[in-house]
């Protein structure tokens, strides 16, 4: 994401679906600090002292986690969200960190 400052920021927006009597949910990390490549997973390190271990298997979105990173775009109409594919490699299997 690009803030009203112009720096340039990366978080994670990561979702997953409940279960029977619990609801999907999400969570936003802070900017990423750091990435580690595992064999199948990502480990992101962020600047609030968090770790988000993403499997490489299920990179894209939720229903619910689709909405919310629609939402934050309109509400922050200034600001410039684009999505990295692949957390973090591009098409092509280049890192992009």
């Amino acid at each position: 994401m690009t803030y009203d400052d112009n720096t340039v920021g990366k978080r994670v927006l990561a979702g997953w679906k409940g279960a029977y009597v619990s609801p999907d949910e999400w969570r936003m990390s802070s900017d990423i600090q750091e990435i580690e490549e595992k064999d199948d997973w990502f480990i992101f390190h962020n600047l609030s002292g968090s770790k988000y271990f993403c499997a490489k298997s299920r990179y894209g979105f939720t229903g619910l986690s689709a909405e919310i990173f629609e939402k934050y775009k309109k509400q922050y109409p200034n600001q410039t969200f684009d999505l990295v594919d692949g957390y973090g490699y591009g098409k092509r299997g280049t890192p992009i960190y």
